[in-house]
Formats: structure tokens, sequence, C-alpha cells
């Protein structure tokens, strides 16, 4: 109920009777359900997490719990900061870099190794997004979504066969809140899916993509596939293929997707190893 129903409810009601946005400026309230969502399911599943001052170092995964919501709120008033509208997302997108990792950068990295990984890994992050946001901008309906949709899935997927049942179901409350914006963008397209929500979902699922990385045994080669994913529905995009229906190109947008996304779940899952019945001894 928490993981599936109440964050896709969330989004799905919230932003089914919220007002219909005719432009990128407009309030995207699409993005604050998602996060509304996220939240909601968060803390019926997992709990509510820490808060994020005082004594206590909060994990990475309770950081991704502040992170989403916070970010919710800024994209959801994206439009309305003009200027300041890609600055926002890239401070946005740093911090929940630095916060995730902030282990990491503390116990396992000396400087210029963390330099290194964090430009790398803020350059991967805001390319993807940006490809993300781009094709939000310029296509309506269902498929921008529903690619994300595949990419989060995957991870969850993934994350899942790679050791922590936890990162996947938080991933899992990403899902629900693209599945109903996917039904939601084949009503009313471009009414409720633009950028800002685009870049929402792509924080979500990046930054719980460095938690199953960086904390448990995702490979580095399935997460690059995952954001892969995400990358290769711009090749539908290409002049050569404008000659095709704007139905071909969703719905080739949706299957570069799976091939990536597809060639990650399949290495997981021929990875897996179920834990062995001696286990059950200690």
């Amino acid at each position: 109920m928490w993981g599936v129903l109440v964050p896709g409810l969330v989004v799905g009601i919230g932003t089914r009777f919220a007002p219909a946005r005719g432009n990128e400026r407009d309030l995207s309230f699409g993005a604050l359900f998602l996060a509304l969502g996220f939240a909601a399911g968060h803390a019926g599943l997992l709990g509510a997490p820490p808060l994020p001052f005082g004594s206590r170092v909060l994990a990475a995964t309770d950081w991704m719990a502040w992170v989403v919501p916070v970010g919710g709120v800024l994209l959801f008033l994206n439009g309305k900061l003009r200027a300041w509208a890609v600055p926002a997302r890239c401070v946005l997108g740093a911090a929940m870099i630095g916060l995730v990792l902030r282990a990491t950068i503390e116990y396992r990295w000396d400087g210029p190794e963390a330099a290194a990984w964090l430009t790398g890994l803020a350059l991967l992050g805001g390319l993807v997004g940006w490809s993300a946001a781009s094709l939000a901008r310029r296509t309506e309906g269902p498929s921008v979504p529903l690619v994300l949709l595949v990419a989060s899935t995957g991870l969850a997927i993934c994350a899942g066969l790679t050791g922590s049942a936890k990162i996947a179901q938080t991933v899992g409350l990403v899902c629900a809140g693209l599945g109903a914006l996917v039904v939601l963008s084949w009503i009313r397209p471009r009414a409720v899916f633009g950028s800002s929500e685009a870049v929402l979902a792509v924080l979500a699922s990046f930054g719980l993509g460095l938690c199953a990385h960086f904390y448990s045994e995702l490979p580095a080669v399935d997460a690059l596939s995952l954001c892969a994913g995400v990358l290769a529905p711009a090749i539908a995009e290409l002049t050569v293929l404008q000659r095709f229906g704007g139905r071909r190109r969703a719905v080739l947008r949706v299957v570069l997707a799976l091939v990536f996304v597809g060639a990650a779940v399949t290495r997981a899952a021929l990875a897996f190893e179920a834990p062995g019945d001696e286990y059950y001894d200690y």
C-alpha cells in the first residue's frame, strides 16, 4: 500500500485536479505532487527520516528522503525563477551529490580523488537531467515519463538484486509516482509533465543510484547502462528520424530505453545468487 498505492494516489489525484500547465513558466504541480507522494510513501513504508540537523549523521538514503521533497518545492516554483531556474537546478543537483556522498568523501577519498569523482558525477548527472528535461520540453504525451519509469524500474530491480531491498523499495516510490504521471500525460498531453518533473525524477533516481553503487553492490557498468537508458531516447530526435511520425518516434524512445535498461537488469539477474540455507544457522 505505502510503496505503490499511496504515492500513485497522491500524484494522480493531486495532479489531475491541479491547474493545467500551458508553458514551462507555469507552476509545476506534477513535480510538487511527485515529491509529496514520495515523502508520504517513505513515511509509511520506512518511517520518517531523521532530522537533517543535530548530532546524528544521516545515512545517504535518509538524505534522499529530504532532498526529494525540497527539490519538489523548488522545481514546483522553477518556472517562476526565470534566469535563476538553471542555476537553481545546478545547485540542487550539486547539493544532492554532496550530501549523499558525504561519508565517502570523508572516509574514502582524498582531495584530488574526491574532486575527480565529484566533477565526473556532476557532469554525468547534469547530462542525464538536461537530456530528460530537453526531451520533456520538445515532446508531449506519455513517452518521456514512460522512459523515466522504465529507467527507475530498472534501477529498483537492479538495486534489489545486488544487495539492497531498502533502496529498491525507495526507488519504487519514484516508480509509483511516475506511473501516475504516465497515465495523466496520456490523458492530458503536455499539461502535467514538463522539464521540472523530468529533472525531479532524474534527481531522485540518480541520487538513489549513487546509494546503490557506493553503499551497496550495484556495479558501475550497470549504473552507467541505466543512465544510458535515459540518454539514448534523444536519438529519436535526430534530423534523419524526423520524417517518422510522432507516434513512431515515441515508441522508438521507449524501445531505446528498454535496450539499455534491459541489459542492466539482465546482468543483475544473471549475477544474482540467493542466500544459501547455511545462513539460517547463525
